[in-house]
């Protein structure tokens, strides 16, 4: 599972369509891989390209444990 920080915009994470915003707050402290996201060329895979750039991390599996949604 893939998550960005706050402002990331959809190119700079080399996504080509549409996608919904959630927000998360954490209950506990959760150990995540930061990375940066690549450019890939867009119409290669559905939904996938953009110029990359952009901080991504990856959380780990279990997350959701200890993760609250914030409502808009």
């Amino acid at each position: 599972m893939y998550a960005s920080y706050p402002g990331a915009s959809m190119d700079s994470l080399a996504i080509n369509g549409e996608r919904t915003l959630v927000t998360y707050k954490t209950t506990a402290p959760v150990e995540v891989i930061e990375s940066t996201a690549a450019k890939f060329p867009v119409g290669k895979v559905p939904n996938v390209g953009g110029a990359g750039g952009g901080k991504q991390v990856i959380l780990p599996s279990g997350w959701q444990k200890v993760a609250k949604t914030i409502p808009k």
